[in-house]
Formats: structure tokens, sequence, C-alpha cells
């Protein structure tokens, strides 16, 4: 038997330079909340800070980098405990993102630093990341993507016009036009 979502939330909060200083904020965000997916960006999360960063009534999920090119996860989430999801599999070390499956929904969280890895530049590491994220793209479900792609809206460059032009590609619509300040 599959279970239906009623009422269903999800955050994408950028905590910028590490989660480990800012987890009570987190905790507080999640035990006030309680959104359903929690997805949370530049978190700097090393295999040591993983018992550390756990909150009760929520899995911890981490981007693959933590075993790859940066041996920390710069993308985590974490999804309420009794919700039935699946981790979508990327086989991708070197980029930032997470993809889950959860009824009829993909949420797709990443981020995109500055520290690239070998020698991409900005553009082919963005390429390469648009890639991925436009695999995961490919399905019949209703499809979130959120993050921080680190690219300045306000400045006509051609990482806005990569980013522009995948989300028309693909049929995504924005839906946040403005950032919540505290």
């Amino acid at each position: 038997m599959s279970r239906v979502l009623t009422t269903f939330s999800f955050f994408f909060w950028n905590c910028a330079n590490g989660i480990k200083s800012k987890f009570d904020y987190v905790k507080y965000l999640a035990n006030h909340y309680q959104p359903s997916v929690f997805f949370i960006l530049e978190a700097e999360v090393k295999t040591t800070d993983l018992t550390v960063l756990q909150i009760q009534g929520y899995d911890l999920i981490v981007s693959e980098t933590i075993q790859g090119v940066f041996k920390k996860a710069r993308t985590v989430c974490y999804v309420k405990t009794d919700l039935p999801y699946k981790i979508l599999k990327l086989d991708c070390n070197t980029h930032d993102i997470i993809g889950l499956d959860i009824g009829n929904h993909r949420f797709i969280g990443l981020y995109r630093g500055f520290k690239l890895p070998n020698n991409d530049s900005p553009n082919s590491y963005l390429q390469k990341m648009i890639g991925i994220i436009t695999k995961l793209c490919h399905t019949n479900k209703k499809i979130f993507v959120g993050g921080d792609f680190n690219i300045d809206l306000f400045r006509r460059t051609s990482q806005l016009d990569l980013i522009e032009d995948w989300a028309l590609n693909v049929g995504l619509d924005q839906f946040v036009n403005d950032i919540y300040k505290r």
C-alpha cells in the first residue's frame, strides 16, 4: 500500500560556511516548522559530523561528494523518518546534488560552490551539473529544483544564460521570486 501525501512542505536553505555552527538554528527550524523535506546547501559536512547532525524524527542524507572529490558533503537533506522516499543514485561524486522521489514528486537539491574539482572551469562545471539535473528531470513526476547555483541574477553572464536556457528547455517555472529575509 502506498502512502498519499496530504500535508507536505519543503525548505531549501543556504546556511553559508557550514552547518555545524548553525546547527541549533537548523534544529529549531526542523522542530518548529516540521518540513517534510529540508535541503541545506553549503553545509560542509564531513563523515565525522554525521552522528552529531542527527535530528530526531528525520533521516539525514548527504551528497556523494562526502566520499568523493571534496571529502565533505556541501548539500545535505533531512527527510521525515516516516515518509517513504527513494534516494536517486547519481554515481557522481564531483557534484553536490541530491535527488529524491517521494510519491509522485521529485526533489532535486544542489549546491555549486566556487571550489571546483579537477581542472573544470566555472562554465564546464556548470554544464556538467546541468547535464546531471537534466537527466533527473526526465520523469513523469512533479519536479522541484532548488539550491544555489552561485550565479548573479542581476548581471548578464554566460552562466546565467546557461541556467535560463536549461530551465526553458526542460519546462521549469520559477515560483520563488524573492528570498526570505529574517
